[in-house]
């Protein structure tokens, strides 16, 4: 199990950032210790285009696409008036 620090550790620890921060404005401090100085690099346009992905099939596919959307729409519209009318009809 961790060992658990007291107030006081936790309170020193917080000075000694700011004191560091205060004496060397200049100099970045991470808030995590995962935080580290990372160099960004250039990508070539060349690069770019070859991470572009080709056509997608399902382009040709569009038309299956919207008869089923219609199809679909048209279910569940005929499921709702079914609704409607046997709710009136039980009133």
């Amino acid at each position: 199990m961790a060992k658990r620090r007291t107030r006081a550790q936790k309170q020193k620890t917080q000075h000694q950032f700011l004191k560091d921060l205060y004496l060397n404005p200049q100099a970045k401090i991470g808030l995590v210790k995962g935080e580290f100085k990372r160099e960004l690099k250039r990508v070539t346009p060349e690069a770019r285009k070859q991470k572009k992905s080709d056509n997608s099939p399902q382009e040709s596919n569009e038309k299956f696409i919207k008869r089923d959307v219609v199809k679909s729409l048209l279910l569940a519209s005929l499921i709702l008036s079914l609704e409607v009318v046997l709710y009136l009809a039980w009133k």
